[in-house]
Parts: structure tokens; C-alpha cells; sequence
């Protein structure tokens, strides 16, 4: 009789033991998904999430396109300021890229580089919400020790195209980026269109 108690009890320690690892797993699986700094979605996670949104658009013929965005002059304010005065800068934008649409996404592409996609929207709606961005920049109030320190963005914008990888529409976006940079400050460029139809 003994025997069996401590056989159930080992049963439900082993239960709780399950239900704690499952619960641990899915924290790391979160983990690994989202930038610590910005917790937004990493390079890898809002890559996944492209191709679902691509793979979506094709399926419902809706549009989708991408915004690449890029802060201006970043090394020079880690440069000058520090890289503390960097993150500081990186968090701000990281809140308010999470204040988009339900649905739409935004992650860290790469160090000061953002990735956003922007479910069942036009070119123009993708404009606008890149102006917004630019809008929301500006109005921050970024101080480090008694520096205010100026921040603008660069943004390039993509539409996807039937038949368009990831890879693909990204590059476009990054392109238009580049060119956005080479204008100026809190520049807006859309990518051209590669069909020739």
C-alpha cells in the first residue's frame, strides 16, 4: 500500500514537473522570437511572418507591402553619445512601431534597420503610415545627460508582387531605403515595380 502512495505522489510531482518544463519551452520559444532591447519581433521571427503575409496576400489577392526604416546618422550618435544614448533611441522607436494596426508587424531587421509589414494595404496607405512614423519621431524628446539629440529616419517602401519571394521584396524595399537616405532626412521613397506587364 505504501508503495503505490509513493508511486502516485511520483506521478504527480513527474505531472508538475512536465507542466513546468512545457511552460518554461514556450517562455524560450517567446525569447527567441523577439529583440531583448526592443521587444519587437528579431530579423528571424518578422522573416516568418513576411512569408506567411505573402503567402496570405497570394491566397486572398489583397495587398501587402513593407516599410524598411532606418535612423539616420546612428553610429555617429553612438559615436558621440554613447551606445546607452544609442538604445535609448532604438526602445522609442521600438514603442511605437508596437502602436500599429493589430495586425500589422514590426521587427529589428538588423542593428539600427526595422522591418515592417503592413497587412492588406495600398502604397499610399503604406505612405501614410510612414509619415506618421516620421511624425512620431520628431515630436520625441530624446535628452541624454543635458544633449538633445536630433533623430530622423529613412524609410523605403515596397508593395509585394505576384509571384514575389521574400528575399525579393525586401531587396526592393532596402533599395528604396538607400535611396530615401541619399535624399535627406525623415525621406520617404517607394520602390519601383519589377513586372513589366
Amino acid at each position: 500500500m505504501a508503495k503505490i502512495e509513493e508511486l502516485e505522489e511520483q506521478i504527480v510531482k513527474l505531472k508538475k514537473e512536465i507542466e513546468r518544463l512545457k511552460k518554461e519551452n514556450q517562455r524560450l520559444a517567446q525569447l527567441a522570437k523577439i529583440d531583448a532591447l526592443t521587444n519587437l519581433h528579431n530579423k528571424y521571427s518578422i522573416g516568418c511572418i513576411l512569408e506567411e503575409e505573402i503567402n496570405y496576400a497570394s491566397r486572398h489577392d489583397i495587398p501587402l507591402t513593407i516599410i524598411m526604416i532606418d535612423i539616420n546618422k546612428f553610429k555617429m550618435i553612438n559615436d558621440t553619445y554613447g551606445h546607452l544614448a544609442g538604445d535609448k533611441i532604438l526602445i522609442c522607436l521600438g514603442k511605437i512601431l508596437k502602436n500599429l494596426r493589430k495586425y500589422d508587424q514590426a521587427g529589428r531587421f538588423g542593428g539600427d534597420e526595422f522591418l515592417v509589414v503592413l497587412r492588406n494595404t495600398t502604397e499610399d496607405g503604406s505612405r501614410a503610415v510612414a509619415e506618421r512614423l516620421i511624425k512620431n519621431m520628431e515630436q520625441l524628446d530624446y535628452q541624454h545627460e543635458k544633449n538633445k539629440i536630433k533623430v530622423s529616419i529613412s524609410l523605403g517602401i515596397a508593395r509585394w508582387q505576384k509571384g514575389e519571394g521574400v528575399f525579393e521584396l525586401i531587396e526592393r524595399a532596402d533599395q528604396a531605403l538607400y535611396q530615401a537616405k541619399h535624399l535627406g532626412n525623415n525621406k520617404i521613397m517607394i520602390a519601383n515595380s519589377t513586372n513589366t506587364d
